[in-house]
């Protein structure tokens, strides 16, 4: 889809952690701090050490003053999708409706598993040929292989499309109920962060065996041993089955999403987890560049004072090009340390402006950093900072350089096939 211009394009824009009281002076004060240093916008993000109930009615107050006050520091207002991250669990809201919405990761094991979080897939009887037959599970007791899942109760299983439907109706809707009028003029989008799958092991949903079932006209259940052993045949059922896991991770997550903030006027950006390497990410999302097409900005975490991979960058403006998407975010200098330099900063920038990213998310700017808060990534991008009151000659820098960026032509000669699908297998 055609995406609209911003009108703060290519400006900084902060990563602000609201962790504190949420005062209403200090609110406004950090707003305008922001607008001088030529900040142009900021992303509302529940973190710890927040006095707030987050997405209840002192939360939903304090996002009214800060929108009010970013409507007359005439900055945008940029909402987060969750309290704290990984995203998708709505604060707790959506893992404590029971266990179809919570994270499954699939294990094997030679004997029966007896963990009180675990729950048995299918079983399997080891033949003389060293291959497996599934037996029923009444017969669980003569087997020679268990797959089975185990849950995490804090997490949710974005596979299931009920999942991201109910975070929908947990956030999204309660922003649209109470600020959806400021939603595309004050309100630019909402971010999600790293909404993934079970990372250390392959994933188990209730929505699996009837969408394996549907592409493949197979029933999973009888071949999941090869997930676990290479018997014949192991890597074009180990594509089929993340081939699958794709399918239902864009779709019922990406994709929900996507066409909910089409609908209400606002675009979709944010990162997925692992995205540097082809390996990390095909085991955390099954693949980023899928996922990106369906972002409003997509975007990428560039984190610590590094020149990280061109892949990090060149997947997502790679598919920003090909969408003629405008705008490509990137969630940087996070981790950094107390001691990055201005020059630090340019360098970072620079290295992902050449690459195609044009619109920076400060990590982090602290609303408070009193106690334990002063530890959270650090450095700070606000006010605590000695450097703070000559920042605005970096944010300048930055934008300037992003315009000149965007508006070249980029000469594309070489064209690389991705070969995260090999890797599924």
């Amino acid at each position: 889809m055609q995406i609209n211009r911003m009108n703060n394009e290519f400006q900084i824009i902060s990563f602000w952690s609201w962790n504190g009281e949420m005062n209403e002076s200090e609110i406004r004060w950090q707003i305008k701090e922001f607008a001088k240093q030529g900040f142009g916008g900021f992303f509302i993000h529940s973190r710890a050490g927040l006095y707030l109930e987050y997405m209840k009615e002192d939360w939903l107050d304090a996002c009214a003053v800060a929108i009010g006050e970013a409507e007359e520091q005439h900055i945008d207002v940029w909402l987060y999708d969750e309290d704290g991250w990984p995203s998708g669990f709505a604060g707790g809201k959506v893992p404590g409706l029971g266990e179809d919405y919570q994270a499954k990761k699939m294990m094997f094991s030679f004997g029966k598993p007896n963990d009180a979080n675990s729950r048995i897939i299918s079983v399997y009887r080891k033949s003389e040929s060293g291959e497996y037959s599934r037996i029923a599970e009444n017969m669980a007791n003569d087997a020679d292989l268990y797959c089975y899942y185990v849950l995490n109760k804090s997490y949710v299983d974005l596979l299931n499309p009920q999942v991201t439907a109910k975070f929908i109706e947990f956030t999204h809707e309660v922003y649209a109920k109470r600020f959806g009028k400021y939603f595309g003029n004050i309100i630019k989008g909402i971010f999600t962060d790293e909404p993934q799958i079970p990372c250390d092991g392959p994933p188990w949903s209730v929505a699996l065996s009837a969408a394996f079932e549907s592409k493949y006209h197979e029933n999973i259940l009888d071949n999941l041993w090869l997930m676990f052993e290479d018997g014949e045949n192991y890597r074009s059922f180990r594509y089929r089955f993340w081939s699958v896991v794709s399918d239902l991770f864009t779709s019922n997550f990406t994709k929900q999403i996507n066409n909910w903030c089409y609908a209400h006027n606002i675009l979709f950006t944010g990162h997925f987890s692992s995205e540097d390497g082809l390996c990390s990410q095909s085991t955390s999302s099954t693949g980023v560049m899928r996922n990106y097409y369906d972002m409003g900005i997509p975007g990428i975490d560039h984190l610590g004072r590094r020149l990280a991979s061109p892949v990090l960058m060149k997947q997502v403006s790679s598919v920003a090009q090909q969408t003629n998407k405008p705008y490509v975010l990137s969630e940087s200098y996070g981790c950094a340390g107390w001691d990055i330099s201005f020059e630090d900063i340019l360098g970072i920038t620079g290295w992902q402006a050449v690459m195609g990213v044009n619109t920076i998310c400060a990590h982090l700017s602290a609303y408070s950093i009193i106690g334990r808060r002063k530890r959270d990534y650090p450095a700070f991008y606000s006010y605590q900072e000695p450097w703070w009151d000559d920042f605005h000659y970096v944010s300048d820098y930055i934008r300037s350089l992003n315009c000149i960026i965007s508006s070249s032509k980029r000469l594309t000669k070489v064209a690389i096939v991705n070969p995260i699908r090999s890797l599924w297998c």
